[in-house]
């Protein structure tokens, strides 16, 4: 198979919009992907919702985005990233932040068939959204 790495980009305001926008991109990704031979290959592994954060958390890096952009992996994108690694070093590694593993997350769980969304939080005193993570209703 091959794959070919596509990227786009986009000015994303500060802010709450800056957040909506972030997650409204997560969201496509997650859903564009979810039906991908990659991602059905990784929920095969996970085989349900909960062994996801097992699964997550055996395989993940974070590695967190330069201070002056946000960057969004799909998933397709971080299973070949994951790929290109395995084949270098024997080792299964996926990596990059919250909003990569949380797009990840999603998309595995709707390839499971479980509904997903996004929670964005932050801290009272800041205006910032500073981390995000993947829902499930069970």
């Amino acid at each position: 198979m091959t794959y070919t790495k596509r990227f786009s980009s986009q000015w994303i305001p500060s802010g709450p919009a800056g957040t909506q926008i972030t997650l409204q991109e997560m969201r496509r990704l997650a859903l564009e992907d979810h039906q991908s031979p990659e991602v059905q290959t990784l929920a095969a592994e996970v085989q349900d919702a909960f062994g996801l954060d097992a699964w997550l958390r055996s395989v993940w890096v974070f590695v967190p985005d330069p201070e002056d952009a946000e960057y969004v992996k799909s998933p397709t994108f971080q299973f070949h990233e994951s790929l290109e690694h395995y084949q270098h070093t024997g080792q299964l590694i996926f990596q990059g932040d919250c909003d990569d593993a949380s797009t990840l997350a999603a998309s595995i769980l709707r390839a499971l068939g479980y509904p997903a969304w996004f929670t964005a939080i932050r801290m009272p005193q800041n205006p910032e959204f500073e981390h995000v993570y993947t829902t499930v209703d069970m």
